[in-house]
């Protein structure tokens, strides 16, 4: 098994750290966006499918010029899915609790 490179396992803090600072930059953004339409849940959820649709284009256009072996990058991968479907929810919930804060 000479010649053979085994890929080394990821790093648990690395994701860690990729996750945190997407919740925190999804979260920032939503609440600017939020700034300039009436808060509510709709518009946390339109604001978190536009912002999978972008995430989804650029993810395959990033992986696809990177890894040539790879043409639908992450597409295919249950979690990139997931991952798409929290940033879906997180907007909406950051659309529901502005949307109570401004009430009262």
């Amino acid at each position: 098994i000479t010649g053979t490179a085994r890929p080394s396992p990821p790093n648990p803090a690395v994701g860690a750290v990729g996750l945190v600072s997407t919740v925190a930059i999804l979260v920032s953004l939503t609440r600017k966006y939020l700034k300039i339409v009436k808060p509510s849940m709709k518009e946390g959820f339109l604001f978190g499918l536009l912002s999978g649709v972008a995430g989804i284009v650029i993810d395959t256009i990033y992986t696809a010029a990177v890894d040539a072996t790879r043409p639908l990058g992450n597409l295919t991968d249950i979690t990139f899915w997931v991952a798409v479907v929290i940033v879906v929810a997180i907007a909406a919930f950051v659309g529901f609790y502005e949307s109570r804060k401004t009430k009262t």
